[in-house]
């Protein structure tokens, strides 16, 4: 499955790209360079979103090292991100401004990160708190596309769970585990992406933004018709 690949097939190049750097790349035999040609930086792309992170996130991306794919020649991606409200239970991260439609992003795409502990936390949680996170399940079943992106493995999240409980063996993992299905089933449209670590989340977050993005720039564009006659 795609999401247990190591970060790296995501975020580096490969050793022989232009972007690997000069201590990974071999010259061809006989090849003459100017000995400070190969320090050189490749030119980064700004990417052409803005990235919204909730003024309430504690631990906000920044979403540095992303490289571009390699028909750009994997050169760095260079992304603004914004600080703002986006309101209570609204998730942590969307794209800035609105869509070719005029709907703003921030109605139609939604991120929620979770760290492990916070997982735990929040999944068993009990009263408000817990009410406050299906609260959240509820609007974000209602976007185009929404995710609970945790920076663990469901496995990882588990064994989180019995280790910080006082109850009897396999009682919390029990209880997060069945409430994590029934949610998975009342609000089918949120996707719950469970990473190895939180830069494979990072970029995941940033990937889904920005295809996304294309997605409904594409769809905005005319479609070419053929003249009379042709």
């Amino acid at each position: 499955m795609i999401h247990n690949l190591p970060p790296a097939a995501f975020d580096f190049p490969p050793a022989n790209s232009p972007a690997a750097g000069p201590h990974r790349q071999k010259p061809a035999a006989g090849h003459q360079c100017n000995r400070f040609a190969a320090f050189t930086e490749p030119e980064p792309i700004i990417v052409p979103f803005s990235i919204v992170a909730d003024v309430q996130e504690k631990a906000p991306y920044s979403f540095t090292g992303i490289l571009a794919d390699s028909d750009k020649r994997y050169r760095p991606l260079v992304v603004h991100v914004i600080r703002e409200s986006l309101g209570n239970s609204h998730a942590d991260y969307t794209i800035s401004g609105p869509a070719p439609d005029g709907t703003p992003f921030a109605q139609l795409i939604a991120l929620e990160r979770k760290s492990i502990p916070d997982a735990v936390g929040t999944i068993l949680g009990y009263g408000d708190h817990r009410r406050r996170f299906e609260k959240e399940l509820e609007w974000l079943n209602g976007r185009d596309f929404a995710a609970v992106v945790v920076e663990g493995e469901f496995s990882q999240v588990l064994q989180e769970a019995e280790a910080r409980s006082s109850k009897g063996p396999g009682i919390a993992g029990k209880n997060l585990f069945r409430s994590v299905l029934t949610w998975q089933q009342r609000y089918p449209r949120v996707h719950w992406q469970w990473c190895p670590d939180r830069r494979f989340a990072e970029v995941y977050v940033f990937r889904a933004l920005e295809k996304f993005w294309e997605g409904k720039m594409k769809n905005s564009q005319p479609t070419a018709t053929a003249k009379d006659g042709n």
